[in-house]
């Protein structure tokens, strides 16, 4: 399991993050809302360096819809798969599911 944390500073072809809190955990990752240097908000996926986790970089930032979260940057470390994603504002799918069982 990877040990990045809240509080943290990731960085990503000399760009630092600053990991303000965890917005989900799932059985590989965990994404993080953070800041850059400028004080923009993004959404930061850090996974485990595995080949799926690296073609995840390479077709999230072919895809261009609105539909789709952007990629905004990504990077790798001897261990890590760090992807920089827009953040997003609203219900989480998770959320969205329950509600439309209720």
């Amino acid at each position: 399991m990877l040990s990045h944390q809240v509080g943290d500073v990731v960085v990503v072809r000399g760009r630092p993050y600053q990991l303000l809190s965890l917005m989900g955990r799932g059985g590989q990752g965990s994404v993080f809302d953070a800041r850059d240097s400028a004080g923009h908000h993004v959404a930061i996926k850090l996974v485990p360096s595995h080949t799926r986790h690296r073609t995840e970089a390479r077709i999230l930032a072919s895809l261009k819809s609105e539909h789709v979260v952007r990629l905004l940057d990504a990077g790798i470390t001897r261990d890590t798969v760090i992807l920089v994603l827009e953040r997003v504002e609203g219900v989480d799918l998770k959320d969205l599911v329950h509600l439309a069982r209720e």
